[in-house]
C-alpha cells in the first residue's frame, strides 16, 4: 500500500504526535492549565496573507520537535500514526538539544 501525504493550506503546518517522556522535558502550561503538547513536522504550508496586511511565514521546518497549544487544531490520522493541522499561531516553539 502506497502511503499518503498532505500538503497542509497556507498557514497551517501538519505535525506527527510524539509521545515526550524525557527527565530533561519541561511540561509547559498555558493560562488554562492544559499542557501544550509536542509533534514533530511533517509538513508545512505557505506563507499567508494576514488581515493586519502583512504575509506571515512557517515559524518551523520540516523535522524541527514543536511545542503547540491544542485548541483550535485538526486531528487525523495518516498512514495509521496520529496527526495535528495547527495554524501557525498555535506554535509555541521549538525543542532543541544542546
Amino acid at each position: 500500500m502506497e502511503k499518503i501525504s498532505l500538503i497542509p493550506a497556507p498557514g497551517f503546518i501538519l505535525l506527527k504526535i510524539i509521545e515526550t517522556q524525557s527527565d530533561n522535558l519541561l511540561v509547559v502550561m498555558d493560562t488554562d492549565k492544559t499542557p501544550a503538547s509536542t509533534g514533530t513536522v511533517v509538513a508545512v504550508g505557505g506563507e499567508y496573507f494576514h488581515e493586519g496586511g502583512k504575509y506571515i511565514e512557517c515559524p518551523v521546518k520540516v523535522g524541527d520537535l514543536a511545542v503547540f497549544k491544542p485548541y483550535g487544531v485538526d486531528s487525523i490520522y495518516l498512514n495509521n500514526e496520529e496527526h495535528r493541522i495547527v495554524p501557525f499561531s498555535n506554535i509555541r516553539g521549538v525543542l532543541k538539544n544542546e
